[in-house]
């Protein structure tokens, strides 16, 4: 899925809840999009092993060349540049630095620099910040500070249920913003 995104969304027709999700997409699993996918397993035609078409790998280059170009796609609100930014910071915290040559660093640096001087205050900042976050001397941090966000737990998601009730019930409405959510999450 990442991988047909990442080859749509240059494309003058991509409509732009496309672009956030191939921006967010290459940024979390840009190390992924660079290596070749496993065969798929052989099975009965009647399987429901998934077919079709495979992904191929890509360059760290031409994952750098998409994102840069939804920082300039004239679909790609402030939303959808700021999560390009973070997607180019997390892509060079990901690829292995042995992976990345020089020049495909110095374009993904080029691209974050592009916000410094922005007017819009959120796209400056991370911009600014991003750019700092990339330098050589942050390395050792840079993986930390930008690992996946850990998936929510049941437990978590029941918790956060409750405190919303609790919330709502204390504020005298009963307006619940997670009423539901719980019941839906397997254990």
């Amino acid at each position: 899925c990442a991988e047909m995104l990442a080859e749509n969304a240059p494309s003058p027709d991509c409509q732009a809840p496309l672009l956030l999700i191939a921006a967010w997409c290459i940024g979390e699993f840009a190390a992924e999009l660079t290596i070749e996918p496993p065969p798929l397993p052989e099975g009965p035609t009647d399987s429901v092993i998934p077919v079709g078409p495979r992904g191929k790998a890509r360059t760290p280059k031409e994952l750098v060349d998409v994102l840069g170009s939804l920082l300039t796609h004239h679909k790609a609100g402030t939303e959808i540049k700021g999560v390009a930014l973070t997607a180019l910071s997390k892509l060079l915290a990901k690829i292995p630095q042995a992976d990345l040559p020089a020049e495909v660093v110095a374009t993904a640096r080029a691209h974050l620099a592009t916000f410094q001087t922005s007017l819009n205050q959120e796209l400056q900042a991370r911009s600014v910040e991003f750019l700092a976050l990339s330098s050589e001397d942050l390395a050792d941090v840079r993986t930390d500070v930008l690992a996946p966000i850990p998936a929510l737990t049941a437990d978590a998601v029941r918790r956060l249920k409750w405190e919303s009730s609790a919330a709502a019930e204390a504020a005298g409405g009963d307006d619940d913003v997670m009423a539901g959510l719980a019941d839906d999450v397997d254990d």
